[in-house]
């Protein structure tokens, strides 16, 4: 089965690149790259238009989450902030 990630990067030979120490990603960054798995093309770090192929998309963003309130609990507003690099 073919495996492509909606929140990691590629570099310019299609490898996916594994943070030593991961920050959380946006939403919406995870979500576009997503859409671009699916259309069959992601952009890699330095820009370039890489093709990919898969069967299934992951996201690996709840394991590597670094949020600024402990891990479930959320603003007074509902929502959830990540914490800045």
């Amino acid at each position: 089965m073919r495996e492509a990630f909606a929140d990691l990067d590629y570099d310019e030979s299609g490898h996916i690149i594994i943070e030593p120490d991961p920050w959380a990603k946006s939403p919406q960054r995870c979500g576009d790259q997503a859409v671009a798995v699916l259309r069959g093309e992601v952009t890699s770090v330095a820009g370039t238009p890489i093709a990919v192929e898969a069967d299934t998309i992951s996201c690996t963003a709840t394991d590597r989450m670094r949020w600024s309130q402990p891990a479930g609990s959320r603003w007074s507003d509902g929502s959830m902030r990540e914490s800045p690099r």
